[in-house]
């Protein structure tokens, strides 16, 4: 396997920017910093990033990109450096799509309606025919979307969610309550998004108290 040293790129960690080397032997990083190349391929990256490949946590690819709009996930991400993306809207379980994509692909699947009553039994099902795809399941806490919705469906989804060891993304956007509201309900390792929608219920207010107890939790 090819030895090279990619040379004067702006290193990028994870957390930090720094400038140097980096030496890859046998597919592994070997060195970073100033690194002796008299018996490796040397690439000039000056004047780009180098960095692991990116992680995109939200995504709807299977449906927003692809069956509306026609756009591969594939190019939609590696081309950025993104290298693993989670679907969250993954509402059908195409398992087989999946598998056929370069990038690496995981699902957040959303809480299924029938009759607009929450069903778990069906959610359930589209979990287990994800498979290992299912890292997760999504809940749109959103009154705009579901008229009735309350915090109660909220603490019934967390422990669905814990239950089968997923983690647990919620939409915030207009939510029903206030913001610290959800944040009691759900745990370490969970995900709040949309909260600095603009409208009623978000992270800012009361002093960004619902943030400060969401870090306090370890929530994302």
């Amino acid at each position: 396997m090819l030895t090279f040293v990619l040379r004067g790129g702006r290193i990028f960690d994870g957390e930090d920017f720094s400038y140097g080397d980096i030496r890859v032997e046998a597919g592994k990083i070997a060195a970073i910093g100033r690194c002796f190349c008299d018996d490796a391929a040397v690439f000039d990256v000056s004047g780009c990033i180098v960095s692991a490949g990116l992680v995109d946590i939200h995504t709807h690819f299977s449906v927003t990109g692809t069956k509306e709009f026609g756009f591969p996930p594939d190019l939609a991400t590696i081309p950025f450096g993104v290298t693993a993306a989670a679907d969250a809207a993954a509402v059908t379980a195409d398992r087989p799509y999946l598998d056929r994509l370069s990038v690496r692909s995981a699902v957040f699947v959303p809480l299924h309606f029938t009759d607009g009553r929450p069903d778990f039994a069906a959610t359930a099902a589209t979990v287990a025919a994800f498979g290992d795809r299912a890292v997760g399941v999504k809940l749109y806490f959103d009154a705009e979307m579901f008229a009735g919705i309350g915090p109660e469906l909220l603490t019934a989804f967390s422990e669905f969610a814990r239950e089968r060891g997923l983690i647990l993304m919620v939409h915030s956007a207009h939510s029903p309550v206030p913001m610290t509201d959800i944040v009691t309900r759900m745990h370490a390792g969970d995900i709040l998004t949309h909260a600095y929608h603009g409208g009623r219920y978000t992270m800012a207010d009361d002093d960004f108290a619902a943030y400060a107890a969401a870090r306090k939790k370890g929530i994302l």
